[in-house]
């Protein structure tokens, strides 16, 4: 099994060869791991990967991901300000 860091909190495994074995799996800000691509990987070897990603510092993985998500909904919101910005130039245009 091969596991490659994507990011503080996203994981790509590969089981054997190709990209047929492949999946990616990503922490959640609750502690979860929540497989967003890719195959569904056999229960053992699911259950191998998890003690592995788990051993190798489940509180920094946590905390990755919290700050993907606050990250990102800063990003929302301040698309929300400019979208609201523009109707309100539009509108005083008007």
């Amino acid at each position: 099994m091969l596991i490659k860091r994507v990011n503080a909190a996203t994981f790509d495994v590969f089981w054997n060869n190709g990209w047929e074995f492949w999946a990616r799996f990503q922490r959640t800000s609750e502690g979860a791991l929540k497989h967003v691509n890719g195959r569904q990987m056999p229960t053992q070897l699911f259950q191998q990967f998890r003690a592995i990603i788990n051993k190798k510092g489940k509180r920094q993985q946590v905390k990755g991901a919290r700050e993907v998500q606050q990250e990102h909904e800063r990003n929302t919101q301040q698309a929300q300000v400019q979208a609201a910005v523009q109707v309100i130039a539009r509108s005083s245009h008007a």
